[in-house]
């Protein structure tokens, strides 16, 4: 395949349906504790469901607990 049928496909490839619900709660998520929800630090295991509703737990508490309330401890020492 060449690079002009890639980029054929590729244009012609519908985008992903987002969810609504799911980017407003990220939304007030971020306006309450000045920073986005830390996607890139969860391991793969962890559904969008799961996700939401750690976003919702924290938003109703007003504390910004998002990893312990997903079970995700994070060691800086491993981080790379």
């Amino acid at each position: 395949m060449g690079m002009e049928s890639f980029m054929k496909r590729l244009t012609e490839t519908p985008a992903p349906e987002i969810d609504q619900e799911a980017f407003e709660l990220e939304r007030r998520y971020q306006r309450a504790f000045g920073h986005a929800v830390p996607r890139e630090m969860l391991p793969p295991g962890i559904s969008q469901e799961q996700i939401k509703q750690a976003v919702e737990a924290c938003l109703m508490t007003g504390t910004d607990r998002f990893f312990e309330v997903l079970g995700v401890s994070i060691d800086p020492d491993v981080l790379y």
